[in-house]
């Protein structure tokens, strides 16, 4: 078997509060490798968002060790590791420029076959097309032209831009309607194709279909981990999840 694409080992990183250091998380152990699609479940606050920043490189960790491709996260310069990874954060943020612009990261002289290839893989090409200037329509301040799901999607193609080996999305089908939520799916079966690493935050059962890992986390540490079927069953058998966790998880598993 090849090596992990994604090591980690004893990864913690720490808060300081009023009322003393909380751990965000906790001795983190956990690989994935070229082509995986992991999910992240977990309450609020379990460590889910802060493990995907960590991976982006854009929070430190105090502890333990995070490799990519064999070389440690603080090993690589910014622009490196950026041609490495996409990340589509929770909120996206655009910025003032073209759709073009935005996908290319702002990068000068970008390739526009670069970008449309990037936007074809998000499934976004044909809902930018629709626009009256398609990929030279301007934004305004954070994309005020375009609906969340709209800049959800366009964020992705952004994410996708750079032929990363790993791509983190954070709650990607949040402000996405039917048609959005069936195109990522597509684009996941792509990237898994491509063997590009996914890790997802999410929880739409729609997403647990298409994942091959679960990683269920709690107060900062990893609670369970394995196969989606294996975890799915424990899951269920325990009842450790609310009734509305349950049944959520029940209809990801069967569709």
């Amino acid at each position: 078997m090849s090596a992990p694409l994604v090591e980690m080992r004893g990864l913690s990183r720490f808060y300081k509060m009023a009322s003393g250091v909380v751990k965000a998380l906790d001795g983190i152990d956990l690989d994935i490798r070229a082509g995986e699609r992991v999910i992240l479940l977990g309450p609020s606050g379990s460590g889910k968002t802060t493990l995907a920043r960590v991976l982006t490189g854009v929070w430190p960790y105090a502890l333990g060790a995070v490799r990519l491709d064999g070389a440690e996260i603080k090993e690589y310069q910014p622009d490196q590791l950026g041609q490495q990874l996409g990340y589509l954060p929770q909120a996206v943020e655009l910025l003032p420029g073209t759709i073009s612009e935005n996908i290319a990261r702002l990068r000068p002289n970008a390739d526009p076959e670069k970008i449309v290839a990037a936007a074809k893989r998000a499934n976004a090409h044909d809902m930018i097309q629709s626009f009256a200037d398609g990929y030279n329509t301007e934004l305004g301040i954070g994309g005020e032209r375009l609906s969340a799901g709209q800049r959800q999607r366009i964020g992705l193609a952004r994410a996708l831009f750079s032929d990363p080996k790993l791509v983190i999305l954070d709650e990607p089908n949040a402000n996405l309607d039917h048609e959005g939520d069936e195109a990522l799916n597509d684009t996941l079966k792509l990237l898994k194709d491509e063997k590009v690493a996914v890790v997802i935050i999410g929880h739409r059962p729609t997403t647990l279909r298409h994942v091959d890992k679960i990683v269920l986390m709690h107060e900062g540490k990893v609670q369970a981990l394995g196969p989606r079927d294996e975890i799915l069953s424990k899951v269920l058998r325990t009842q450790k999840r609310s009734a509305t966790g349950i049944k959520l998880i029940e209809k990801g598993k069967t569709q």
